[in-house]
């Protein structure tokens, strides 16, 4: 059973470079070669952004808002909390379900312990 599954990924993973090969060789990557230097600013370690926002038509009015908490907007803040606040909750619940079965278990071995000792 290993070797079939293991000759099956060889052959999936042999397949995948091969049309990845095939797909540099005829230019089908969506990579741009020509202007990669265009993106690079002139300091050469950060993108030049205002030449990217201009490529794409970004407005000015999409880019650099700071507002909410943290750079975030309010919803995506909100949203994280009442999420962390769930998994609080959940995590709570979970611990108090864990202990009240752990007090009934122990209930049930002693009545169970009582009745063996009269019966």
């Amino acid at each position: 059973m290993r070797t079939t599954a293991a000759k099956t990924v060889f052959l999936l993973s042999l397949s995948l470079f091969q049309m990845h090969g095939f797909a540099l060789e005829y230019g089908w990557t969506g990579l741009v070669k020509c202007h990669g230097g265009a993106f690079i600013s002139s300091e050469g370690r950060q993108p030049h952004i205002e030449w990217f926002k201009k490529e794409m038509g970004i407005s000015s009015k999409y880019t650099e808002r700071e507002s909410g908490v943290m750079g975030l907007s309010w919803a995506h803040f909100l949203t994280m909390v009442f999420l962390v606040l769930s998994f609080v909750v959940a995590l709570i619940a979970l611990i108090l379900r864990y202990r009240r079965t752990k007090e009934l278990l122990r209930l049930l071995l002693k009545e169970g312990s009582r009745n063996d000792g009269e019966g």
